[in-house]
């Protein structure tokens, strides 16, 4: 039953070690509530997107477990045998009780944040419609569709309410272009015989420490709530990314 709970499945299936839960909330929902406080958007309310944004991301992720990889020669398997079987026995459930809970989430944001509610459908909207791309493909169109995916799941909520196209650019390269460049090295990729990256949290530090160079001079330029949330998120992940790379670091030098 308790696959019917929100985050548990990210839990169970993605963030399984306790490391990868702490930076999962680090890299995610600290980020969510900084731009949101920046935006001036209520506590409560970045909860109830928060949750909205998951119950809707979770059905791709069971999609994908559990369907898409009938599909695959060598699939990736996240999930035990019971498990496969189990989704079989009561899939219809499964999704019906998920959809019933993300329809009472949205039925919540819509009494008592109305305002929001557009840039919320098209948030969730666009996250199925990507996922039915993103796993319905299994070629170099996954490397936009996985891009496009993480920008939706980040920011494109906040790109709705500002209706900003320099903002939605910047918080692009903020988190997903990152990640992107991560995915695009995968040796099933074309473009890993042009991306190299032997230490991925190497990269990681060097991309943040490069977007505090650029933010400082481009806040200094076009000083507005855009580039101010731009550069307090550059050094937030710089700060974050360095912090990591040198717990890494000393960890491997203890053992």
């Amino acid at each position: 039953m308790r696959i019917f709970l929100p985050f548990y499945y990210l839990f169970y299936s993605r963030l399984k070690s306790n490391i990868s839960r702490i930076a999962w909330i680090f890299t995610y929902i600290i980020p969510i509530f900084i731009v949101s406080y920046l935006s001036n958007i209520e506590f409560i309310f970045t909860f109830l997107l928060i949750f909205s944004i998951y119950f809707t991301y979770e059905i791709g992720y069971i999609y994908n477990d559990c369907e898409v990889i009938k599909k695959e020669i060598n699939p990736t398997l996240r999930l035990k045998k019971e498990d496969i079987q189990y989704y079989e026995k009561y899939k219809l459930i499964i999704y019906s009780i998920r959809i019933l809970f993300l329809s009472i989430i949205i039925g919540i944001i819509y009494l008592s944040y109305p305002y929001y509610i557009n840039p919320v459908f098209y948030t969730l909207g666009g996250i199925l419609f990507l996922y039915i791309i993103h796993n319905s493909i299994r070629n170099h169109w996954n490397i936009l569709s996985y891009s496009l995916l993480n920008f939706f799941r980040y920011f494109a909520f906040f790109s709705f309410i500002e209706q900003d196209v320099f903002f939605c650019f910047l918080l692009w390269i903020i988190y997903p272009l990152c990640v992107t460049i991560e995915f695009s090295s995968k040796s099933r990729f074309y473009t890993s015989n042009y991306i190299k990256i032997p230490n991925f949290d190497r990269f990681r530090v060097f991309y943040y420490i490069l977007l505090v160079f650029i933010s400082f001079p481009l806040c200094i330029i076009i000083f507005n709530k855009y580039t101010i949330i731009f550069l307090i998120l550059s050094f937030y992940f710089a700060l974050y990314r360095l912090l990591s790379f040198f717990l890494i670091a000393k960890k491997y030098r203890n053992t």
